[in-house]
């Protein structure tokens, strides 16, 4: 795993969601944004981002990100907020191919090599969906950047 530094990732017309939220929810939220996506006529136009702020182990909630890219604008919800433009800059980034349930792990592996090189990263991290198989036969093909901004 190489490690790559002063890396940026941005987008445009995105739609967001921030809160709490156990893992079992977050198929229904995911959901629940891909309805309000298209109910406002608009369509994914890049890589989904989430991260995770903090995670409450006694609730088992974890405070948590999700960044869609659209093709368009469309209004701000009481759930979901439109942003016209999201930026992580001044990154590290690692790509992690492989599959899903392993990524934990390369993020762990992120925040080691980087301490080891004397980096000093902040939470959270950020993970960029680049390639999310349709089928299970693909799954290992599954590919997501993990960035996570470094101190200034």
């Amino acid at each position: 795993m190489i490690i790559r530094e002063n890396v940026s990732f941005s987008a445009g017309n995105v739609i967001s969601y921030r809160g709490k939220k156990k893992p079992l929810e977050m198929n229904e939220l995911l959901a629940d944004m891909e309805k309000y996506i298209k109910i406002n006529n608009a369509e994914k136009s890049g890589p989904m981002i989430m991260a995770a702020y903090s995670i409450d182990e006694d609730a088992a909630d974890s405070d948590v990100g999700i960044y869609i890219p659209l093709n368009k604008e469309i209004p701000s919800s009481a759930k979901f907020i439109f942003m016209p433009a999201f930026e992580i800059i001044n990154c590290a980034m690692v790509k992690y191919k492989g599959y899903p349930h392993l990524v934990l792990y390369a993020g762990m592996e992120l925040l080691e090599r980087a301490y080891a090189a004397g980096l000093s990263l902040k939470l959270p991290l950020y993970n960029v969906y680049v390639y999310e198989p349709d089928s299970p036969e693909d799954i290992d093909k599954f590919e997501i950047d993990i960035h996570a901004e470094k101190e200034k």
